[in-house]
């Protein structure tokens, strides 16, 4: 009795309810925004990971680059071999594993050095025996299958001795290699630098014309050569009445090494063509006709 008055009562209760034709639009809307919302929470998680990610990756600090006033790498091949920098001539290259002492060259003058070094570890390297106090030269920079890093030693005339003996202690394993670029040519020469110049640019940038006395040894030597200061791109014509003497040009071929004077040798064809004795005067007219500037001097026909 009571099991048949329960159906009666649930179907007199589901016979009163309303019909809304919406319902089924209604509930796939509402699993739909449930789907979405799980989607960009999930999405957000992402973003969030991705930037923690980021800012942890860049804590170090940014990128390494070399230091200001070095020139530009990379200095060394992958096979460790070095690179021809422009402006710059390496001497005194380096390869060792552990502490090591290096017999730096420097040239005769006070000119821009630069200690570069590859390193198959990112590391530091320090230098000991420059001057009064140990210098530290980052390599950390990626090149290929190797690090770089450069150190701009200080312009000081007391260091620019012919050798030094420099300890190396590397802050990394394995190999590393070293080596001194030496600057070719200065930035500037000062009016200092050309007070004994035969002829100088200063006042006269586009040339001009000096007297000198033919060395006697021209008899025996059968040559000339001048002898000048110049910044690189300089080139002078030297000539004697209109006819042509000697070439002097400011370019890697003609500098014998860094920090040197430049010379142009006179040839003993051109010795016997302008008839040029021992001990005779001559002048000589200099025409600059490469690089206009008053930088540039000749100092000595010997």
């Amino acid at each position: 009795m009571i099991e048949n008055e329960l159906c009666d009562l649930l179907t007199a209760r589901a016979g009163s309810v309303q019909d809304n034709p919406a319902r089924v639009r209604e509930v796939h809307a509402r699993v739909a925004g449930i789907r979405r919302r799980r989607t960009a929470g999930a999405a957000l998680v992402l973003v969030l990971l991705a930037l923690a990610g980021a800012l942890l990756t860049r804590l170090p600090g940014r990128p390494e680059t070399l230091p200001a006033g070095v020139p530009a790498g990379p200095y060394f091949d992958d096979d460790g071999q070095e690179r021809q920098i422009p402006d710059f001539r390496g001497v005194s290259p380096l390869t060792f594993s552990g502490t090591a002492s290096w017999d730096a060259v420097y040239a005769p003058t006070s000119i821009r050095h630069v200690v570069v070094a590859s390193c198959d570890r990112p590391g530091d390297l320090v230098l000991r025996g420059i001057g009064d106090r140990d210098r530290r030269l980052s390599c950390r920079v990626p090149v290929g299958d190797h690090h770089e890093g450069a150190l701009l030693l200080p312009e000081d005339p007391l260091l620019m001795s012919d050798m030094h003996r420099v300890d190396l202690i590397p802050g990394s394993g394995g190999e590393w290699t070293v080596s001194l670029l030496q600057k070719l040519y200065p930035e500037e020469l000062s009016q200092g630098d050309l007070s004994a110049a035969l002829l100088s640019g200063l006042g006269s940038p586009g040339g001009g014309r000096f007297t000198v006395t033919i060395p006697s040894t021209i008899d025996d030597a059968h040559a000339l050569m001048v002898i000048g200061e110049c910044l690189r791109g300089v080139r002078l014509q030297l000539s004697i009445g209109g006819r042509p003497l000697v070439d002097f040009r400011c370019d890697d071929a003609h500098l014998p090494e860094a920090g040197l004077p430049v010379t142009a040798q006179v040839t003993a064809e051109t010795i016997r063509a302008l008839g040029l004795r021992g001990l005779q005067r001559v002048t000589i007219d200099v025409r600059s006709i490469g690089r206009q500037t008053d930088q540039w001097a000749i100092f000595q026909v010997s």
